[in-house]
């Protein structure tokens, strides 16, 4: 009776609450209350966590408006009479704007890509679709962007637009912070695909590595609004690579640099529909 009361105070309350364990040889029934309290910790950390985004991303975007909102006074009051304050509240209501518009399109991204796997996929060649980024990436940047690679070609089970957002955002973390040669390395084995982005760049402290794929953290918050960073394009690379059954992780070493190591599966087992 204890369990269903417990039940029902969750259905009442909509408070997180655990059923108190029952004796030891209630098999059925033990297993059941095990299952279903380890589901209330995943439904609580997950509540808390999107509670945690809320408040961040409101943060965020608070602090633009208030940018936005103090340039545009500026501009009321004196942006008529002096020239120099009217060319800097245009360009900082400006830069401020595409802040913002950066952000909510990678809110969106998050949004969606936390609602649905990845499908479909396609037979995706690695190799051709980085020398594509990077074709891409090169005249904008005017930098050094070189791939490694003992194949000449390497298949996988991907969605095309995907990977293509995840080389992008990994590239573009390089180069905002190294000023020299950006390496890809790519390889393969029997099962899996492995990615590595390399640069010699400013690094980042062993203790803060495991973060970088929080929502909106960053390394030095100072930092980020000269580097134009959101703190959300890992978190969306994280999700593309969650996605597609795969892992990422970050090696760093301060001062020398930091490889950023994508492995995903060649072959996508199909998996079962839910609906």
């Amino acid at each position: 009776a204890s369990s269903i009361q417990t039940m029902q105070e969750i259905e009442r309350s909509l408070k997180f609450k655990k059923i108190p364990a029952g004796s030891p040889n209630q098999d059925e029934l033990s297993q059941m209350t095990a299952t279903f309290n380890r589901m209330m910790e995943r439904l609580e950390e997950s509540f808390q966590s999107q509670q945690q985004f809320v408040s961040d991303a409101s943060h965020e975007l608070n602090t633009t408006l208030m940018i936005i909102e103090g340039y545009a006074n500026m501009l009321r009051r004196w942006g008529t009479r002096d020239e120099d304050i009217r060319k800097e509240s245009i360009e900082s209501i400006y830069e401020e704007t595409q802040r913002m518009r950066t952000m909510t399109q990678q809110l969106l991204t998050l949004a969606s890509s936390q609602q649905q796997d990845s499908g479909p996929y396609e037979r995706v060649e690695l190799v051709g679709c980085c020398q594509q980024v990077v074709a891409h990436l090169k005249p904008v940047h005017e930098r050094q962007i070189s791939i490694f690679t003992e194949e000449k070609e390497i298949w996988l089970d991907a969605n095309l637009a995907k990977i293509k957002q995840l080389l992008v955002i990994l590239l573009d973390n390089a180069l905002k912070y190294s000023s020299e040669e950006i390496e890809i390395w790519l390889s393969t084995d029997e099962k899996d695909v492995h990615l590595r982005v390399k640069d010699y760049g400013i690094g980042i402290p062993e203790s803060e590595i495991k973060r970088v794929f929080e929502r909106f953290y960053r390394v030095d918050s100072s930092r980020h609004r000269k580097t134009g960073g959101t703190g959300l394009g890992l978190p969306i690379a994280k999700a593309i690579t969650d996605a597609h059954q795969g892992t990422i992780r970050m090696e760093s070493a301060e001062g020398e640099g930091t490889d950023v190591i994508v492995t995903l599966p060649q072959k996508q087992q199909e998996r079962l529909s839910l609906q």
